[in-house]
């Protein structure tokens, strides 16, 4: 397993209990599908592998028995990682889902990673082509910074959506928040739940952070400033960024219309990242959610901020790898990643 997305865990149950499952982290893994899909009414319940005995975590930037490394690489959901494959006859690359650039510099990427195990080439590589042939419009690092920047300086609420397991969106929005005098305000438990797996290795991650959510028996125990989303963040909200992710968000402007709440939310917006994957469900529960927020009076935006490469990516990561086959793999459009990926192998044979 490249990642935690569902779209490519699968359904783990249904794997053999003989055949070893292997995560990027098996540790953060139970901490979080494993806690939050444990004993749901839904199909979310079989995406768990039988046992966890059966599964181990990668073994990062060193060789296990069957000849495999895991390489850390960025991506929306944290940690992801590809793999190289160094066989006696042949060498593979497999990436998963990934993109070149990071959000977060503690995070590795695909270059260093290549570059300290000294490969320059592989047999064959294959490759995720998620955004190739898409028309959609990808925000950079440098615009989500720009937007996040101009947001806090003209709006006096912000609001940001994010999926819980991306881990470099919210340490950039760190980054970003702490050059503003606004205070983060949690208010998704499975969102400050990663935060408390990673504040060891990013002590900041709470060491500002004010967390509006009713803590339940489940939640790692950890010191924390509560603070009332209703009563305090919107009475004052020029004062907090809000993260949240989109299902909790939605509850919280229920409950306020149910409860009969007078909120003024005017002049706040909300920064609706992008989730991936992209599946059905999450797309009317994001629309639904837009509507609330208008009724609200929440401006909403949209940000395609992509855990995938752009496509323009795609001719560093060929020269980069240097493949001398190439298997698209994750993509609507694999005819088009094999024309370009013959033309690139033509252009530096001259």
């Amino acid at each position: 397993m490249s990642h935690l997305h569902l779209d490519h865990i699968g359904l783990l149950s249904t794997v053999s209990s003989s055949t070893t499952i292997i995560l990027p982290d098996k540790d953060v893994a139970k901490a979080t599908i494993g806690t939050w899909y444990e004993r749901s009414p839904r199909w979310l319940a079989y995406v768990l592998p039988r046992s966890w005995d059966v599964t181990r975590s990668a073994k990062v930037m060193s060789e296990d028995e069957n000849s495999v490394t895991a390489l850390l690489v960025s991506h929306s959901a944290y940690p992801s990682v590809a793999y190289l494959y160094i066989g006696k006859t042949s060498t593979i690359f497999y990436s998963g889902d990934f993109r070149l650039q990071r959000l977060a510099e503690p995070v590795s990427s695909l270059e260093e990673s290549l570059g300290r195990l000294g490969i320059d080439t592989v047999d064959l590589a294959i490759v995720e082509g998620t955004n190739m042939g898409s028309t959609a419009s990808m925000m950079t690092k440098t615009g989500f910074e720009e937007t996040l920047i101009n947001s806090t300086s003209t709006f006096e609420g912000i609001i940001v959506s994010i999926d819980p397991l991306d881990l470099e969106a919210a340490l950039f929005l760190y980054s970003v928040v702490e050059q503003s005098q606004r205070d983060v305000v949690v208010a998704s438990e499975r969102i400050f739940w990663v935060l408390k797996l990673f504040h060891e290795k990013w002590p900041r991650l709470l060491n500002k952070t004010l967390v509006a959510i009713e803590t339940s028996r489940r939640t790692p125990p950890v010191p924390i400033s509560s603070i009332s989303l209703v009563n305090e963040v919107f009475r004052d909200i020029k004062r907090y960024i809000i993260i949240a992710e989109p299902t909790q968000l939605l509850e919280h402007l229920r409950r306020l219309k149910v409860q009969g709440r007078e909120v003024d939310l005017s002049n706040t917006v909300a920064l609706l990242l992008d989730p991936e994957p992209r599946e059905v469900v999450r797309e009317i529960e994001e629309e639904v959610l837009i509507r609330w927020l208008k009724m609200f009076g929440v401006h909403t935006q949209r940000v395609c901020l992509s855990g995938h490469y752009h496509p323009y990516d795609f001719k560093k990561i060929i020269q980069l790898i240097k493949p001398k086959q190439l298997l698209p793999i994750h993509t609507e459009d694999p005819d088009l990643m094999l024309k370009l990926f013959e033309k690139l192998k033509a252009h530096e044979a001259k």
